[in-house]
């Protein structure tokens, strides 16, 4: 085994068998909105940012939401028009909050929506957990004297709300331990510390993920909070009930998601801090693998800040993706860099020979 530093990039064709890529979250969002509403859906519904009958507000803005993204194209071309307009920045978190609910349901419930059409016009079940993420972490995973720990040459850098690997990783923990979301923390390290402390993040999402809040009250301004695992029912409706007090509690400023969930044209304290931590983690790296991402032109910058860190490295870099293509991420590496493109055998996640 070599001792050389592995990082994998993901973007959403990584999450592909159990969550919507971003062509289809629209869609989603809508179907969503739509069979928890039943006769109460409505196409000409307005964000709405009062409190009133939360569960249905919730439903009713992920519609809006859904329908925004198919107008504009994508849900992050809606959300930079919001945030271009400052008239527009209430409209934005709760923007930013109907994407966290509905990844965190989406991950959690068993409802009929969780089909995808195949080119055969075949409806095929979309898995809870990628089985792929498990395969991969199965290759990485070592025994410790407490608790399966990653290789520590393993680092993952992503541009996904979704928690599937941190799903993944709770699969190969003792049943009898029942960890949620919230303390998993504690053995796989994907959220931030704002406590000054060293940071050793096995994960850095770069768009943020769903599940989770921070407080805005001053005693707690860094604390954040899950809603993640606060019901052990698949059902939408009991999910719903136990996470509405956080629409409430944003629609009263008590809670911000604002920062939680960032795009990459975002400026705050929180992005800025991941990105540092990336592009520390790509400078250290001895091997890129690039695994479902088309380099989206929203992205560019950063990526392009990711990737200058590995000037003179030598870096190999393996691209997965069925679409993959080497004069794509040429335009982001110097001609020290060898690529090599995997637009085959996409049944499993690419292991690379130096590990």
């Amino acid at each position: 085994m070599s001792d050389k530093k592995i990082t994998y990039l993901l973007g959403a064709g990584a999450s592909y068998q159990a969550c919507p890529i971003l062509s289809e979250l629209g869609e989603k969002m809508i179907l969503m909105s739509r069979n928890y509403l039943g006769d109460k859906y409505q196409e000409n519904y307005n964000f709405i940012k009062d409190s009133g009958d939360n569960s249905e507000n919730i439903m009713q803005n992920i519609g809006y939401f859904g329908r925004k993204a198919i107008e504009y194209g994508t849900i992050d071309t809606y959300a930079k028009k919001l945030y271009l307009n400052r008239d527009h920045s209430e409209e934005l978190h709760h923007l930013k909050l109907s994407v966290s609910i509905f990844f965190t349901i989406w991950e959690i419930t068993n409802d009929s929506i969780r089909f995808r059409t195949n080119s055969a016009n075949k409806q095929i079940p979309l898995s809870c957990i990628d089985l792929r993420y498990i395969s991969l972490l199965a290759t990485f995973l070592e025994k410790s004297d407490k608790f399966p720990v990653i290789n520590n040459r393993i680092r993952v850098v992503s541009w996904n709300y979704d928690l599937q690997i941190e799903k993944a990783y709770k699969s190969f923990l003792p049943d009898k331990w029942k960890i949620n979301m919230e303390d998993l923390n504690k053995y796989f390290k994907f959220r931030f510390d704002f406590n000054g402390q060293e940071l050793d993040l096995n994960i850095i999402h770069l768009n943020g993920y769903g599940g989770f809040f921070f407080s805005n009250r001053i005693a707690e301004k860094n604390d954040e909070y899950c809603f993640f695992d606060v019901s052990e029912s698949k059902q939408i409706s009991e999910i719903l009930g136990s996470i509405e007090y956080v629409y409430d509690k944003l629609t009263h400023r008590e809670v911000r998601v604002n920062d939680h969930i960032n795009y990459a044209w975002e400026q705050s304290e929180l992005a800025k801090q991941k990105r540092e931590y990336a592009k520390k983690v790509f400078k250290e790296s001895d091997v890129i693998v690039v695994i479902g991402y088309s380099f989206p032109p929203f992205n560019r910058q950063v990526d392009q800040m990711l990737f200058n860190e590995l000037k003179g490295r030598k870096t190999r870099i393996y691209y997965q993706d069925p679409n993959a293509s080497e004069s794509l991420i040429k335009n982001y590496v110097d001609d020290d860099c060898e690529v090599i493109i995997i637009n085959d055998r996409l049944e499993q996640f690419m292991v690379p020979y130096e590990f």
